[in-house]
């Protein structure tokens, strides 16, 4: 992070080691959608948290050796929700804009539209480009869109989190090996009557370590945002999207992502539990 420069949103909130279990659909994928045995994720609200009203989400980095680390976001919604449930909903890496009532939060994505037309919409070209080894990939394949479907034992689990400083109980008490979400994807953007069935499980997300409160991981690492119109320019399949894009319309860019997909993802089995049953 430059000297002197100060977040403002995201402020606060523990890291931990993580791994990326990618299944057999995410090796058609390229870069660290074919490996991510180690990372750091960051898991902080976007705005202070109040009782009842927060806004979580998790920033990535899958480490590459002598190349930078591929980084994403994910979130539920800018908004937040009216919960101190880290696990009660899935989050995404596209989080719709907030609309002309959120007044709040209008002047930051004006900030943000200083630089990207659509900053909400989150992709994952430097992901792709290198694998885990460091080896440069010659064409760029990448997912549109992920969601982060929360293990149910940790919903049921942190239903009774408190608020504590600018985080959420719970998160530290979790355990290394614990499965914190199933990660499934969709190649191409898809409009919302398509989804039912074709959201391929790409992973799962395991904590390594215990989480930890870093003032370092606060003040001094940045999670690379990768501008859309920079997606656009270096995805194989940029091509397809657009046209595909230009279908959806305001059924993609008026509706959170997250939420769009949730009624879509599949049952957890109890065998994925496992963990958390011992």
């Amino acid at each position: 992070m430059d000297d002197g420069r100060k977040k403002l949103i995201h402020t606060v909130g523990p890291v931990a080691k993580f791994s990326m279990n990618w299944t057999e659909n995410a090796q058609k994928y390229t870069g660290s959608f074919k490996q991510c045995d180690h990372g750091i994720a960051r898991f902080s609200n976007a705005k202070k948290p109040s009782d009842g009203a927060t806004a979580p989400g998790i920033s990535f980095k899958c480490l590459r050796d002598n190349v930078f680390a591929g980084s994403f976001l994910v979130m539920y919604k800018l908004q937040g929700q009216e919960s101190n449930n880290w696990f009660l909903h899935p989050f995404a890496n596209h989080v719709h804009q907030p609309g002309k009532f959120d007044f709040e939060l209008i002047p930051l994505i004006k900030k943000f539209q200083s630089v990207e037309d659509h900053p909400a919409v989150v992709g994952f070209h430097r992901m792709g480009m290198y694998t885990q080894d460091g080896k440069k990939e010659d064409h760029i394949k990448v997912p549109f869109a992920v969601v982060f479907q929360p293990n149910p034992a940790l919903t049921e689990r942190c239903k009774n989190a408190v608020i504590q400083g600018e985080t959420l109980s719970c998160l530290k008490d979790l355990e290394a090996g614990t499965e914190l979400y199933r990660v499934y994807g969709v190649e191409n953007p898809l409009k919302t009557a398509e989804l039912a069935g074709n959201m391929e499980l790409l992973g799962t997300m395991v904590l390594t370590d215990k989480m930890v409160s870093s003032k370092f991981a606060d003040e001094k690492i940045q999670y690379t945002h990768d501008f859309w119109a920079d997606e656009m320019k270096n995805v194989s399949n940029a091509d397809e999207w657009a046209r595909r894009l230009a279908n959806l319309d305001s059924e993609f860019l008026e509706n959170d992502e997250a939420e769009r997909m949730e009624p879509y993802l599949p049952a957890w089995t109890q065998n994925h539990m496992s963990i958390l049953d011992n």
